[in-house]
């Protein structure tokens, strides 16, 4: 889920009040070069910072006193008095907030009394992690930034939310890769935190590393979600993501037929008059972690064959 300060600026001038402009009066201003005006977090998340700069264009220092209308508790500011000119740091934690727009104002008046109220309006939106689509047996380039939402399942933890649509009973199998971070991944049916999870591993197969999630069952038709995030917090930097379904092996390669001395080749349509000859030849498997045999059919001389293995490798 992410969150934005969607209202991020205001300016106020003695000018807007209909007065000249005096030493009494001071105008805000927000630094938009911040990363919090567009940042982005989840429900739950990290909170966010950003800076109001006061300045008074009069020739006296002018004092001042910032407080809350709503007192909401996701925001906070610091510090909440001072003589301008000088800056307010503001902190935005969405922690227990729910879906939705939450609003307070910022209220800065003079310290002495002697000015009108400046006041500064701050959204805070809350709204679900975008999800985008993956195309299954394609090689995703994306990365992981802070600006991002933080995992469903994984609360301290950036994370991007991948969706594809699959049917009951078949398999995908997931696959992520990263030189940056230690990466994780979480395959479910839902990216609402209470919905069960289909799988999850930081290790492929049990093997420290690059996760991946092998054969994960599809219980039924539908649309399912991949939330590649970090085993630790905060990580970000560049991955690669994969998805497939079950893949053919790869065709054998270096076929070979040898005497039973494993030295002497038989070359293709040779009669030879044995009883004992050794097949081999060199097989691979697009998916990890599968175990490959090979398959011969052989028979005797003024048999047909039948297209039907009768040995194969241990």
């Amino acid at each position: 889920m992410h969150s934005a300060l969607a209202r991020s600026s205001t300016a106020h001038d003695a000018s807007d009040l209909g007065s000249p402009l005096d030493p009494y009066h001071f105008n805000l201003e927000t630094d938009l070069s911040s990363p919090f005006g567009r940042g982005s977090i989840a429900r739950g998340g990290h909170t966010r910072t950003t800076t109001i700069s006061l300045a008074n264009p009069g020739e006296r220092q002018q004092s001042w006193i910032l407080t809350r209308s709503q007192l909401a508790h996701w925001l906070a500011a610091d510090p909440t008095s001072g003589t301008a000119p000088s800056t307010v740091t503001l902190t935005l934690d969405p922690s227990g907030l729910s879906l939705g727009v939450h609003h307070d104002t910022l209220v800065f008046s003079g310290g002495s009394g002697s000015l009108d109220p400046i006041r500064v309006p701050v959204e805070f939106s809350i709204h679900p992690c975008v999800t985008y689509t993956i195309t299954p047996d394609t090689v995703l380039v994306d990365s992981l930034v802070s600006a991002d939402c933080v995992g469903p399942h994984r609360p301290n933890s950036y994370a991007k939310v991948y969706q594809f649509d699959a049917a009951g009973g078949d398999s995908v199998s997931v696959l992520m890769r990263s030189a940056d971070f230690d990466a994780y991944l979480v395959a479910d049916s839902s990216i609402a935190v209470s919905a069960p999870l289909l799988a999850e591993d930081d290790t492929c197969l049990g093997e420290a590393g690059d996760p991946c999630l092998m054969y994960t069952l599809i219980p039924e038709t539908g649309t399912y979600f991949i939330e590649a995030t970090t085993a630790d917090s905060r990580e970000t930097g560049s991955f690669t993501l994969e998805i497939h379904p079950p893949r053919a092996p790869h065709a054998p390669t270096d076929l070979d037929q040898i005497r039973s001395d494993s030295l002497t080749a038989v070359s293709l349509g040779a009669t030879v008059n044995d009883t004992v000859f050794v097949f081999q030849g060199v097989v691979s498997d697009p998916d990890i972690g599968d175990s490959l045999r090979l398959q011969v059919e052989s028979q005797p001389i003024d048999s047909a064959f039948t297209g039907i293995a009768n040995d194969s490798s241990a």
